[in-house]
């Protein structure tokens, strides 16, 4: 998530697609405007969307996109394959290895 990213789908894109367009995020949540998404299926804008992030997580039981019959929204699990997590696993130990040998994590976590 960048500045840059923040909100990139936002009435603008939603203009641009086609009326059949189905919108897809599994990256970030907070790259789609959740309420100018709301606004172009409610007007047909665009078709329908499915979800595996949202800017909000846990989603309120309220939000708009909950009710609407042309929106699937999956628990942040777009990764639950078992390759995925196999492979994620495997990450988890080769970062333990390398600082466990003094050298640099592969992914390192800076606050």
């Amino acid at each position: 998530m960048t500045d840059e990213t923040k909100y990139k789908f936002n009435a603008e894109a939603f203009a641009k697609m086609k009326a059949d367009a189905i919108f897809i995020n599994i990256g970030r949540g907070a790259i789609v405007n959740e309420n100018d998404l709301v606004h172009a299926l409610n007007t047909g804008q665009i078709l329908a969307c499915g979800l595996d992030v949202l800017e909000q997580e846990p989603i309120e039981e309220q939000h708009p996109l909950l009710k609407m019959p042309n929106v699937v929204i999956v628990p942040h699990i777009g990764s639950a394959s078992e390759y995925t997590r196999d492979r994620m696993v495997q990450l988890c130990v080769d970062n333990i290895k390398a600082v466990l040998n003094n050298e640099p994590a592969i992914t390192p976590v800076s606050s």
